[in-house]
């Protein structure tokens, strides 16, 4: 009985504390600011596709050139209107919880998108789709600047102080 124990906790797996793991990723720049590359990458992946998808999608619901025309239209008017108000929003809010809302709001229009029906229903997840990924992109400079100045000032401080090189 004492060897099966013995191998057991030689064997074992050794465990990965989350929270630590967390904190580390929450202390560095450059996670989030990643993170909010990648969703102000995706937003703008959106409107592309959309524009590579509008000859499958006139054939999907029977829609003309003029109809379908508005399907781009929808979200690139919402994408444009929202870039004002969401550096406004963000500074009232916190740009944090701005970000992850309408990221979630715009990974539920992008879930029921295929779904649609009508033109109807499309052009009003477009919009919603497209006022939320407009709040992904003004953002970037408030939240990702301050981040990778500090983290630039003190790259700079240790290659100075260190003398490893010279940043001029």
């Amino acid at each position: 009985m004492d060897q099966t124990i013995n191998r057991q906790s030689h064997f074992a797996i050794p465990r990965l504390n989350i929270a630590k793991l967390i904190r580390s990723l929450d202390q560095n720049p450059y996670v989030g600011t990643l993170g909010v590359f990648l969703g102000a990458g995706i937003a703008t992946l959106n409107g592309r596709m959309i524009s590579v998808a509008m000859p499958d999608l006139r054939g999907a619901l029977g829609l003309g050139v003029d109809e379908a025309s508005w399907i781009p239209t929808a979200y690139n008017m919402a994408l444009m209107f929202i870039g004002p108000f969401s550096v406004f929003v963000g500074g009232l809010l916190g740009v944090r919880r701005v970000l992850l809302y309408s990221g979630t709001i715009f990974i539920l229009c992008s879930i029921l998108l295929p779904f649609s029906p009508t033109l109807r229903v499309m052009l009003c997840l477009q919009v919603i789709s497209g006022l939320s990924s407009g709040n992904l992109l003004s953002p970037n400079t408030q939240l990702c600047a301050p981040r990778l100045a500090v983290a630039l000032s003190d790259l700079r401080h240790r290659c100075l102080c260190d003398g490893y090189c010279r940043l001029n």
